[in-house]
């Protein structure tokens, strides 16, 4: 019995601990979404929807908002309570004319309530208050920034699927087409009309090609594992891309794509919100020069018994309203010290928004110039595949009719495998380097 038990425990162990790994491995929530052939733009949604960093960056605009009604609050009045006890060690007294005439008695209770109304902070409310919108806005600037870059990576991931897929494709074609050439070779070898060497070197190509197919399986494996990781639906899914073998011309110049990212881009924009509060931090830092006033009501009551209903030496309840002021005129000047501090951290910031402004036109001018070098190298590389197939096929016949040796058709086997390489190495490294080209300007597209 003990033993079945036994059995039974760790049966349902084991088939609790796998059905815990596959609620791991594939969402339920995602499983209907990537059945078929992924495409670009549905690729970016779920990536978005499950991404960690876009949820830990909404959580910072969550914080940043709450933030900024905390200060809005304390525009207004603040109300308190106190309950106090004390307890003395005699009944005080004061002596008059010889007699010890009762001041207060020995136990003391005291309850009270205290509305608070700040009336003038020196600004400081003020100012703080329009800190927090300001975070509030850089808040939502880095969502928007780490969203684009996201885009960046997934399109990137993307893109690399494909790439890796038509390595994979040329390099099955090698394979074959050198079967194919073996077979040749073989029966050339046995009528004796090729040397062995001959025959060797077809064998060895065969065997590199072979590798090299290896190779390209484990790529697309670790493009497609890569691509799951930033969609988070699983490293092991057999995720299948829609591709994209349309190349659309290049819309726009430098001085129009530098004019578009020095407006669009987060970065730009949070920095330029962080100056604003650097010029606000020096404003809050010269509140302190001046006095705060603050309306103060009150109302309490004393007595001898914990119910606080009063005694016979003082009155029961009072109320009072209060204006108070206090200003601190001297600190050795250390109001003056953060002034200079805050104006300081201004000029700083305004050298760090300069600086990335810079490097934001030389990232666009970058990508934009590798966007045309990609597109120069479509056209090439398409050209050399014609040529190399072409080549491929006469020296191929030739071998055939033995006017040619193998190791002219081993060349061009392998002119026409790295003609194809560099073409679809040219059309996805476009369309990467339009993305690209993209994030520098700060545009969120899905394509």
């Amino acid at each position: 019995m003990r033993r079945m038990l036994r059995m039974n425990l760790f049966l349902g162990i084991s088939v609790l601990f796998i059905l815990t790994i596959a609620g791991l491995v594939f969402s339920s929530d995602e499983l209907p979404l990537i059945k078929g052939v992924l495409s670009l733009k549905e690729s970016i949604r779920i990536a978005l929807k499950n991404s960690t960093l876009i949820q830990e960056r909404k959580e910072a605009i969550l914080q940043a908002m709450a933030e900024t009604e905390a200060n809005y609050a304390d525009f207004w009045p603040k109300v308190s309570t106190g309950y106090s006890y004390s307890g003395l060690s005699e009944e005080p007294f004061m002596n008059f004319g010889g007699q010890k005439i009762p001041t207060s008695t020995r136990d003391n209770y005291r309850w009270d309530v205290t509305l608070t109304q700040p009336v003038f902070t020196g600004f400081a409310l003020k100012n703080k208050y329009e800190l927090s919108k300001v975070g509030f806005g850089m808040a939502k600037y880095y969502e928007d920034q780490a969203r684009k870059d996201f885009i960046l990576e997934v399109k990137k991931g993307y893109y690399q699927i494909l790439k890796a897929q038509k390595s994979h494709e040329v390099a099955l074609e090698a394979v074959r087409h050198l079967e194919a050439h073996l077979k040749d070779a073989e029966a050339l070898y046995k009528n004796e009309l090729i040397p062995k060497n001959d025959l060797l070197k077809s064998k060895v190509a065969l065997a590199h090609a072979r590798q090299d197919l290896v190779k390209a399986e484990n790529q697309v494996n670790l493009a497609i594992s890569h691509f799951n990781t930033l969609l988070r639906i699983g490293i092991n899914y057999p995720t299948k891309v829609e591709d994209i073998l349309v190349v659309k011309p290049i819309p726009i110049g430098m001085e129009e794509a530098i004019e578009i990212a020095l407006k669009n881009r987060s970065e730009v924009k949070a920095l330029e919100a962080a100056v604003k509060g650097k010029e606000m931090g020096i404003s809050l830092a010269k509140s302190a020069y001046y006095p705060e006033v603050a309306l103060v009501g009150k109302y309490e009551r004393m007595g001898d018994t914990p119910e606080v209903n009063g005694n016979n030496l003082t009155n029961k309840e009072m109320g009072s309203i209060i204006l108070q002021a206090r200003w601190t005129f001297f600190e050795w000047g250390k109001t003056k010290s953060e002034v200079r501090k805050a104006e300081s951290r201004k000029r700083e910031m305004e050298q760090v928004l300069t600086r990335v402004r810079e490097g934001i036109m030389l990232e666009v001018k970058q990508a934009l110039l590798n966007l045309m070098e990609s597109e120069k190298n479509i056209e090439t590389a398409r050209e050399s595949i014609n040529q190399a197939e072409e080549n491929y096929r006469i020296t191929n016949l030739q071998y055939q009719h033995q006017v040619t040796t193998s190791t002219e058709v081993l060349e061009a086997r392998t002119l026409l495998t790295q003609s194809k390489n560099y073409y679809y190495h040219a059309l996805y490294g476009y369309h990467e380097a339009r993305a690209h080209l993209d994030r520098a300007m700060g545009l969120e597209t899905e394509g």
